[in-house]
């Protein structure tokens, strides 16, 4: 599959018109992170969104001491999204369990794409309420 075809099956950009998916594409910067690597660390700065276009990660969070596991992502997972809307400090770390290969999305770029497509943010809001929604499920379980 390309990689606006793969783009294009992302729940985070269903819907969205061939020429803004052109556009998120070439915002789309490709990087390797080879098993081990630490792609993200909480608490560090923020300014990007990662797509995992092959590969695995694991996502850390540290608390009292120790650091937990909290979910395993694959081909298609984004992570780093919020760092797009607020610029807060990383709220957990990410490493490359396999190789990986990711698409990077820069909050520069995507804030003046953004300006001019609230279709494409509004989809982004629904996509990350539905994940916030089953973050608090999850939490409401244990």
């Amino acid at each position: 599959m390309d990689d606006l075809a793969f783009l294009n099956s992302l729940p985070l950009f269903s819907g969205i018109p061939a020429a803004d998916l052109g556009a998120i594409h070439r915002m789309c910067r490709p990087g390797w992170h080879a098993p081990g690597t630490v792609i993200l660390r909480q608490d560090d700065p923020s300014a990007d969104l990662y797509i995992i276009r092959e590969g695995e990660v694991v996502v850390r969070l540290r608390r009292d001491g120790g650091e937990r596991e909290v979910v395993r992502l694959g081909p298609g997972s984004v992570f780093g999204e919020m760092a797009l809307f607020d610029g807060y400090p990383r709220s957990a770390s990410v490493l490359a369990v396999t190789e990986v290969l990711s698409f990077c999305i820069t909050r520069a770029d995507f804030a003046s794409f953004a300006e001019r497509r609230s279709s494409v943010l509004f989809q982004m809001c629904k996509v990350f309420s539905h994940r916030l929604r089953d973050t608090n499920s999850l939490l409401t379980r244990h």
